[in-house]
């Protein structure tokens, strides 16, 4: 005789429909910021569309006592292979993870819960887990601790605001310290220097337009892509403005020289903890002042003098994030197969995963790969 289940799975598949409800879970869940409400509906609401992701909003609760347990905010993405399923993000949302109800998982139950929410899910090739934290506001992510996590290339960058600005800024690197400092004063001869957390809905819809453009000049010098200013992007970082700026759930900064801004940081908030999202500047004009470093560092007073205590540069390995004396945490993907179409794509994530964690071999391996590339043909 089989044993009963122990979680209870239930799907939705539309947004409109589910978001009520998910309401609701963001603002009792443990979670990341990436995961309350407003993240979430911004996302659903634009990038879902554009990209021809089916979402798949699972809630678990656990089958005797009724109590909820986790919320999966996943999407099914269509593929010549066959669908996978994975988070929400699309290269946009830096952490991904379930909300946690009240009752933790477990040590031990994480196979069987993601067995249970699998089970709700069929007709997928694999699930495909990406830039996962191993730990929700101090508690177990329940998948990061599945067989075949992996450390991936990315990671949170955080600053705990302990003190006071002062006492942080004194524990940058004097280099780096003196270099600000210079910045600042050499930045303050120019005339009617200003630093703005940006408030009402205009001026900030006003600073996104900048922001856009200044990325874009950057990357295009760079010879990068840049997707942000497309219209489902766009629509993401604009999705009801008004509403997250009074709330505080965004925070907009620019530093302005008279009527210019040179520099602007984007972020949102969740509590205590803001994660910068976006950061540009007006490039090679103020390059000798590094605008950038300075808004980041502004933001950072800013964030004293209103009662943040986590500051998140987010994901990226940045030299400008280290120069900030950030703490530096690796994050987790995981692919599990859902069918034998599925196997062969969690073969290559755990062969991945076991280089990464061998430096040496993996660099070696990189360097024969290279070699073994055709080389391409000189035209005669």
């Amino acid at each position: 005789m089989s044993q009963p289940t122990a979680f209870r799975v239930s799907v939705d598949t539309d947004w409109s429909v589910a978001a009520p409800r998910w309401r609701d879970l963001a603002t009792a869940a443990d979670a990341t910021p990436f995961q309350r409400f407003d993240w979430l509906d911004a996302w659903y609401r634009n990038i879902a569309p554009a990209t021809g992701a089916r979402p798949r909003l699972v809630t678990v609760s656990d089958a005797s006592t009724g109590d909820f347990v986790v919320a999966l905010p996943l999407v099914s993405v269509p593929g010549s292979g066959g669908a996978t399923l994975r988070f929400g993000d699309d290269e946009l949302t830096d952490y991904n993870a379930p909300l946690l109800g009240a009752p933790d998982v477990a040590p031990g139950r994480e196979t069987a819960l993601w067995h249970a929410v699998a089970s709700a899910l069929p007709g997928h090739v694999a699930a495909d887990l990406r830039k996962m934290p191993r730990q929700i506001l101090g508690r177990a992510h329940p998948f990061a601790a599945l067989a075949g996590a992996e450390e991936c290339s990315v990671g949170s960058n955080v600053i705990a605001l302990d003190g006071t600005f002062v006492t942080y800024h004194e524990t940058i690197d004097r280099r780096v310290r003196m270099e600000l400092e210079r910045c600042w004063r050499v930045l303050h001869r120019e005339a009617n220097v200003t630093f703005e957390s940006v408030r009402d809905e205009a001026t900030a819809l006003q600073v996104l337009d900048v922001m856009d453009r200044q990325q874009r000049d950057r990357l295009t010098e760079m010879g990068s892509p840049f997707a942000l200013d497309l219209p489902a992007q766009a629509a993401l970082y604009r999705h009801r403005l008004c509403e997250r700026l009074a709330s505080g759930t965004v925070m907009i900064t620019t530093v302005k020289v008279g009527d210019e801004i040179i520099a602007a940081l984007y972020a949102i908030a969740d509590g205590d903890t803001a994660v910068v999202l976006r950061i540009s500047n007006a490039g090679k004009a103020w390059s000798r002042v590094s605008p950038g470093r300075l808004i980041v560092h502004r933001s950072i007073e800013w964030l004293y003098e209103h009662g943040f205590k986590v500051c998140d540069l987010s994901i990226g390995d940045y030299d400008y994030k280290r120069r900030f004396g950030v703490v530096r945490t690796p994050l987790v993907d995981l692919v599990i197969a859902m069918s034998w179409r599925g196997r062969l794509a969690e073969v290559r994530h755990r062969a991945i995963g076991a280089l990464r964690a061998r430096p040496e071999l993996d660099a070696r391996v990189r360097g024969l790969v290279r070699r073994l590339k055709p080389r391409p043909q000189l035209p005669r």
